[in-house]
C-alpha cells in the first residue's frame, strides 16, 4: 500500500471507527465501515483494521485510481465512496468537472490535470456530499439520527482535505 493510500485509508478508519448495529442502518451490522450487507460473507464482528484497510485499498482505493489523483481529491472521493458508493462518489465528481455521469475515471484524472487547484474541486466534492447527506436525512425516514454525526464527519474531511499535500 502506498503512503498515500494509507493516509486516505486511515481517515477513513478513524472515522469509521469499531463494531455497530444500528437498527436504523440499511447496511446493518458494520465494523470500520464494512458492512454486513456490502459483504455478507465476512465475520464483521471480528473484522480487523488490517483486514478492513485491504479491502477498502482493494475495492475502493484501486478502483477509483486512488493514487493517480491529488491527495486531497483522493481523499475525499475515497471517504465520499466509502460512505455512500464508489458509483455514486465517482458519478457526483464527473458531474462537478462537467462531465458525463459516467465518463470513465482515466477521463476525469485528465480533465484534474488541466485545473489550476485540484484541491477546490475536493472542497466541491465535500460540499456536493454533505447536501446529499442533509437531504437523505430528512428524506429517508429513521436516517435523520445519522445526520448530526455526518455532518460533523463533513466537516472533519473538509479540514482533512485542507492540509492535505497539494491541497
Amino acid at each position: 500500500m502506498t503512503e498515500k493510500a494509507r493516509r486516505c485509508i486511515d481517515f477513513v478508519l478513524a472515522r469509521e471507527g469499531g463494531y455497530v448495529n444500528h437498527p436504523n442502518d440499511p447496511g446493518g451490522e458494520t465494523r470500520y465501515g464494512i458492512s454486513k450487507r456490502s459483504y455478507p460473507d465476512l465475520d464483521i464482528a471480528n473484522l480487523t483494521a488490517d483486514q478492513a484497510a485491504a479491502i477498502y485499498e482493494r475495492d475502493y482505493y484501486a478502483p477509483m485510481g486512488g493514487d493517480r489523483w491529488p491527495e486531497p481529491l483522493a481523499l475525499a472521493l475515497l471517504d465520499y465512496a466509502v460512505h455512500s458508493g464508489l458509483k455514486r462518489a465517482l458519478r457526483d465528481l464527473a458531474a462537478l468537472l462537467d462531465l458525463p455521469r459516467d465518463a470513465p475515471v482515466q477521463e476525469m484524472i485528465e480533465r484534474v490535470r488541466t485545473l489550476p487547484d485540484p484541491a477546490v474541486v475536493a472542497l466541491q466534492l465535500v460540499i456536493e456530499r454533505a447536501l446529499f447527506l442533509v437531504r437523505r436525512a430528512l428524506a429517508v425516514p429513521g436516517q435523520d439520527v445519522f445526520a448530526r454525526g455526518w455532518i460533523a464527519r463533513m466537516v472533519e474531511l473538509k479540514r482533512a482535505v485542507e492540509a492535505a499535500p497539494g491541497g
